[in-house]
């Protein structure tokens, strides 16, 4: 007998009763999240779709080692360079930030390197305007992912703004940094939760 289930919708309400393939192909679609809350006959409680369904490939309990610096560094600075729509989850606006802190420290290291070998003065002018060139480069990818880790909170991306007014900004940079660390609340009206990493 095919199992018949519930899925509770972001405003609360369920929807179903739905067959095991009908909700697979609403998350291939996009129209489901794998972290909503489904219920079948013989649970005691809702549970996320990915837990129910955890024998499904891609779709197993989000975990943040999925993440680390090199993929979401990768990803920030590619697919998602100036995307400030959707949401982040903390590791992904983590691991970019300590990605983006390392090859601050490479770039600064190579060149530190070249001038205690050479000892040119032009090496150091040069690193400047090689962490100059990076941080332009890493501007708007770290705004957009700013904007969407607000957002998996339920915040406006604006919010960012209070680090950058100088009269407010240590307190406005202490609120973002509660914010940044702040758990995800689900679904929202910024979307149905982060999204995993995809290359």
């Amino acid at each position: 007998m095919n199992k018949q289930y519930y899925v509770a919708m972001p405003d609360g309400t369920p929807v179903g009763p739905l067959n095991r393939e009908m909700i697979l192909q609403m998350l291939r679609a996009k129209q489901l999240c794998p972290v909503q809350l489904v219920f079948t006959e013989g649970m005691t409680e809702w549970q996320p779709i990915n837990v129910v369904f955890s024998d499904v490939p891609g779709l197993g309990v989000f975990n943040s080692r999925e993440w680390g610096p090199i993929v979401a560094w990768t990803i920030c600075m590619s697919s998602k360079y100036a995307t400030f729509s959707g949401r982040a989850s903390r590791s992904e606006y983590w691991w970019f930030s300590l990605a983006n802190i390392l090859v601050f420290l490479l770039i600064g290291v190579v060149f530190f390197l070249i001038y205690a070998l050479t000892e040119e003065e032009n090496v150091l002018s040069a690193m400047v305007v090689m962490l100059g060139i990076y941080w332009l480069a890493a501007l708007v990818p770290g705004w957009a992912v700013t904007s969407r880790r607000l957002h998996d909170i339920g915040k406006s991306g604006w919010w960012q703004l209070m680090a950058y007014i100088p009269i407010v900004s240590y307190v406005g940079s202490f609120i973002m940094l509660l914010f940044a660390v702040t758990c995800s609340d689900g679904p929202n009206s910024y979307g149905m939760g982060p999204e995993r990493p995809t290359k």
